[in-house]
């Protein structure tokens, strides 16, 4: 059967110069960090909740926030080496249907005003080369009330200096 020829070919298909997308069963940048952050923040006021200095990228991330005093425009912002990724409201994201992981940046996991609060997934898998901040602006509501904002997030550098 030597003498045959290679009707399939095998013999001219070089492994080695075929391009494969790497498969990824473990983390690039090594062992994940973690951050906690709880900020209050009033009616009609941006404030940051959490910022990673360095090169890295994002793990896993959850942001929520519980009870009444939340407005429908409610806002979270992403943002990637000062560039704004994502800075869409609530009621868009809802509206949207923005429930079910996609490679969107932020995923929405509860939209209540009224009881239950807001909670959002970050899409793990994006990097960034200096920076990664997220925040949160609380809008207009007809009474007066600041939201309290927990964020967990997972996350790992190649440099930098981390949390700030």
């Amino acid at each position: 059967m030597a003498d045959l020829p290679d009707f399939t070919n095998y013999s001219y298909v070089d492994l080695f110069a075929q391009t494969l997308k790497p498969l990824i069963n473990r983390f690039m940048y090594g062992a994940p960090d973690y951050g906690y952050s709880q900020v209050d923040i009033e009616e009609t006021q941006t404030e940051t909740l959490i910022t990673i200095l360095g090169k890295g990228q994002i793990y896993a991330g959850l942001v929520a926030t519980g009870g009444a005093n939340l407005g429908s425009l409610d806002t979270l912002t992403v943002e990637m080496d000062n560039e704004v990724v994502t800075d869409l409201a609530f009621n868009e994201l809802y509206a949207y249907g923005c429930f079910f992981p996609t490679p969107f940046p932020v995923t929405l996991t509860s939209y209540d005003l009224a009881s239950v609060g807001i909670a959002a997934l970050l899409t793990p898998g994006y990097t960034f080369e200096s920076k990664y901040t997220l925040r949160w602006y609380h809008s207009p509501i007809p009474w007066n009330g600041k939201v309290t904002v927990q964020t967990w997030i997972y996350f790992s550098l190649i440099s930098g200096v981390g949390i700030v």
